[in-house]
């Protein structure tokens, strides 16, 4: 834990510092001194950035996760079954072979994104501010179909898209594309 006080202090400084001012007399500095280089001031811009994260962490640093990344070791100990699966599972099966406590995950929103982007589903419209994934004529030759769910929350049944075990395998091997 940081001195939130003393973090507080910094940040005028940088702020101060990454406008060319001095920030012991509040005067700009001249043209000549190491602070009025744009560069230096692009730091004193970051270095703002940071105290401010540990400031508003309470004098925590709060660590960001690293980027989706897998092996192919990894990849090959995720689960691919003959029953067809939806996109959420699919997803909850690929984030289990990885290390999520340190690094971002897929959600199955991402995998079927990508899915609409090349062409596999269809986005569609339901209500003013309500979109939902269905399938189209590419996906049978993809491997996808549906099967019908039921929403627990208001009892009514709709039409999920699910993944067949060469579909899995697709997503599977393109999972680094799929979450950019």
């Amino acid at each position: 834990m940081y001195d939130i006080k003393l973090v507080k202090r910094a940040k005028l400084y940088s702020d101060a510092m990454s406008q060319g001012i001095n920030p012991l007399n509040g005067d700009y500095v001249r043209d000549d001194d190491s602070l009025a280089q744009e560069r230096i001031q692009h730091c004193m811009v970051f270095i703002s950035q940071i105290l401010e994260n540990v400031i508003t962490g309470g004098g925590a640093v709060k660590k960001s996760k690293a980027s989706f990344a897998i092996t192919n070791e990894q990849k090959s100990r995720i689960e691919i079954s003959d029953e067809p699966v939806g996109v959420n599972e699919l997803a909850r099966r690929i984030n289990a072979v990885v290390d999520a406590s340190s690094m971002r995950t897929v959600s199955g929103t991402k995998i079927a994104s990508w899915m609409v982007k090349n062409g596999y589903l269809d986005l569609v419209t339901i209500d003013e501010n309500k979109t939902i994934k269905i399938v189209n004529d590419k996906s049978p030759c993809f491997g996808i179909s549906v099967r019908d769910k039921i929403n627990l929350d208001t009892g009514d049944t709709y039409q999920q898209p699910v993944y067949n075990k060469s579909a899995q395998q697709y997503i599977v091997e393109h999972i680094e594309e799929i979450n950019k």
